[in-house]
């Protein structure tokens, strides 16, 4: 006779009481109705992922894509660009700064001097 557990192990992807499919719904209503309105980057991610695997296993199963998933798609790769174009301008920025801080007065004086220069403004010494 097979042993009986009284307590199974839990399944840590699905809440008590939750099944898988209910856990994945509010994703895919997350999907589906996509605005680029204040989602972080590794939640952009998440979604990415969601929708690139909900693309294939409709192609795994010969089920036709619906539209909003390729469109949805682009959007959010274009949104996950978009912020990881804005930190690199950003560190940028922070690293030049850190570099003119750097710069001994005479090399900010002559910088200023050559800005000036090239807008055709005269040097006063």
């Amino acid at each position: 006779m097979p042993k009986i557990h009284k307590n199974p192990k839990r399944n840590i992807f699905v809440g008590p009481g939750q099944g898988l499919a209910e856990r994945r719904k509010p994703m895919l209503d997350q999907f589906k109705n996509f605005s680029a309105d204040s989602n972080e980057l590794d939640e952009l991610v998440q979604l990415a992922s969601f929708g690139r695997q909900f693309r294939s296993e409709h192609e795994a199963l010969n089920i036709p894509v619906p539209e909003y998933v390729d469109d949805n798609l682009r959007a959010i790769r274009r949104e996950i660009e978009s912020k990881m174009a804005d930190r690199k301008a950003t560190r940028v920025r922070e690293l030049k700064a850190q570099r003119d801080s750097l710069k001994t007065a005479q090399e900010r004086r002559d910088a200023i001097d050559k800005e000036l220069a090239a807008l055709g403004e005269p040097v006063s010494v």
